[in-house]
């Protein structure tokens, strides 16, 4: 029973380790998408990111990108971002537009397709940001 409780400890403790790699992942990918979407997208607003998310104000849409880390159908710790369509409606508050999900190295699998480009890249953060504002415009 002790190695029973060792084994888990010490997957507790990589899974920690993993989720802080993961969160630094997020926050490139912030770093850069909030970076770039005022020139990217002619309105575009990205006020004060958090560590977990980030929010971008277009077209009278508040779309939020949300972190967090989950336990993938591999087994493996990878990070997801649910993004929300947030409405003044309290009916429909809170609409999902999509996810995805990505490792330590920035790939991302967004709705189960692969994206050559990492999530911290110009292109990948920008191409995964405007995919989530397109699909918000048409709900």
């Amino acid at each position: 029973m002790n190695g029973f409780l060792e084994r888990r400890r010490s997957s507790m403790r990589g899974m920690r380790c993993r989720h802080a790699e993961l969160a630094a992942v997020f926050q490139q990918f912030v770093s850069v998408a909030a970076g770039s979407i005022s020139t990217i997208l002619d309105g575009a607003q990205c006020p004060r990111p958090t560590p977990t998310s980030f929010t971008v104000l277009f077209a009278e849409r508040e779309v939020t990108f949300a972190f967090k880390t989950v336990i993938d159908e591999r087994g493996s710790l990878v990070g997801r971002v649910t993004v929300h369509l947030m409405r003044r409606d309290p009916e429909l508050s809170h609409q999902i537009v999509g996810f995805f999900t990505f490792n330590r190295a920035g790939e991302t699998r967004r709705l189960g397709e692969p994206n050559s480009d990492p999530i911290f890249s110009s292109r990948g953060a920008q191409s995964l940001v405007l995919d989530m504002l397109e699909r918000s415009l048409k709900m």
